[in-house]
């Protein structure tokens, strides 16, 4: 629960929610650097696009899939 003083989490949320989540994190059944190494060899999609970039931020309503 958020307490009326503490501002340090609303903006976090709101930041988060603005900017999306990083693709690696998303990946969760993968570590870190090997999402990051799935990701850079072409074998994850965003809504259908293919992503090789690590540092590429998703949405909540995007779809991420890692080998089709």
């Amino acid at each position: 629960m958020i307490k009326k003083n503490d501002n340090s989490n609303i903006k976090y949320r709101a930041k988060t929610n603005i900017q999306g989540i990083r693709l690696n994190k998303c990946l969760l059944s993968l570590s870190r650097r090997g999402a990051d190494e799935a990701i850079l060899s072409g074998r994850v999609r965003v809504n259908g696009q293919e992503i090789r970039e690590p540092g590429f931020r998703v949405n909540l309503n995007d779809r991420v899939e890692l080998d089709g």
